[in-house]
């Protein structure tokens, strides 16, 4: 009787085992399909800020451009931010000033603004990896007409989270 009582616990403990191990797996398989949608939602999330921000500069150079028929002097705010970290940036070049534009908010992104004659170059860029590889480029196009108007192009993103 005592050895059919050992048998009956050493089973329970076996299935118990058993499920646990499975348990385990289970939680392994949704950390491994949580987490990387996590950190996609974290940068998607980041890249906000570059299309809020170069919308806002475009409203400065079109404001600035219809009063004077003339694009700013090119302009760059910072180096690029690495590893997905903020940095304070510099809007107190020519470029900047000539449209009157400014935040000193810590940002993800690095702007500038790429005078080319015609046409006009929005940029956003940033390195969300550790690779110093620009992972994320968000470009806006203003190309100027004869008669003083401006045509804006749909943002493009290049690089996209590699």
């Amino acid at each position: 009787m005592a050895e059919k009582k050992n048998k009956n616990i050493v089973g329970c403990v076996l299935i118990g085992a058993a499920i646990g191990i499975v348990g385990i797996m289970l939680i392994g398989i949704m950390a491994a399909i949580a987490i990387p949608a996590f950190l996609r939602y974290i940068k998607a999330t980041k890249v906000v800020e570059s299309e809020m921000m170069i919308s806002r500069i475009e409203n400065a150079v079109q404001t600035s451009f219809t009063s004077e028929c003339k694009f700013p002097a090119s302009a760059s705010s910072s180096a690029i931010p690495k590893g997905g970290a903020k940095v304070i940036p510099d809007f107190s070049g020519a470029g900047w000033k000539a449209i009157g534009f400014s935040d000193a908010s810590p940002l993800y992104f690095r702007y500038r603004i790429v005078n080319k004659g015609d046409t006009l170059e929005l940029i956003a860029d940033a390195d969300f990896s550790t690779s110093n590889v620009e992972a994320h480029t968000y470009t806006k196009i203003l190309t100027k007409g004869a008669d003083c108007t401006l045509t804006s192009s749909p943002g493009r993103i290049d690089n996209e989270f590699l």
